[in-house]
């Protein structure tokens, strides 16, 4: 079985008498509980608790006509409660309960050099108790539109994530958590093009 909820609340703000600066917070909590049974004879049931509530604040501000900076951060707390209960000896084991911090700050900038033509550079810090020190990520993507209905675009990006607690500790029938893993890191590039198919009219 599985239980999950989600919960968010938003609030925004003008900070210029007009559209150019946007101030834009999150608040919002998520709850994951699973219970497995084990075996045919189901001698075992493995619950795990997983509750988070994070904060995420960020402002846009369209200093120039055509350039735009959004920057921000966000935090999440992370508690996790992992448990073996046994129904041949009746007894109720723990075998993890504890919580993990991740945190960011983040910025992106992007210029239009021409109406056809747009650039974006970002930069992310990320923080995380389960890791020592912090990690840099950069981005940069490009776009130029050629016509009406056609567009490139290429990006990059240096990817990081933690390992949550559920993949560390959780226990399951099917599944047994690995408290060895490490954060995965890696770098991620994309380029493509959009087009836009004419819609044919009928003539009546």
């Amino acid at each position: 079985n599985i239980y999950f909820t989600n919960q968010l609340l938003t609030w925004n703000s003008k900070l210029g008498s007009g559209n150019d600066s946007l101030l834009t917070a999150k608040l919002y909590a998520d709850f994951l509980n699973t219970r497995f049974d084990s075996g045919a004879s189901f001698s075992a049931r493995y619950d795990n608790e997983q509750n988070s509530y994070g904060i995420q604040a960020q402002h846009s501000w369209n200093f120039a006509k055509n350039q735009v900076l959004v920057y921000g951060f966000d935090y999440r707390n992370t508690s996790a409660r992992n448990s073996t209960f046994n129904y041949l000896t009746d007894q109720k084991t723990t075998s993890y309960d504890d919580s993990i911090s991740q945190g960011a700050l983040f910025a992106r900038y992007e210029i239009n050099f021409t109406p056809d033509f747009t650039m974006n550079f970002g930069l992310r810090q990320d923080f995380s108790s389960l890791t020592n020190g912090s990690f840099t990520s950069p981005s940069v993507g490009a776009k130029l539109v050629l016509t009406d209905s056609t567009t490139l675009r290429a990006n990059y990006i240096r990817n990081f994530r933690a390992p949550t607690l559920f993949n560390l500790y959780a226990r399951g029938s099917s599944f047994v958590g690995n408290p060895d893993l490490k954060p995965e890191k890696g770098d991620s590039y994309d380029i493509g093009i959009d087009q836009k198919l004419q819609q044919l009219k009928k003539q009546v």
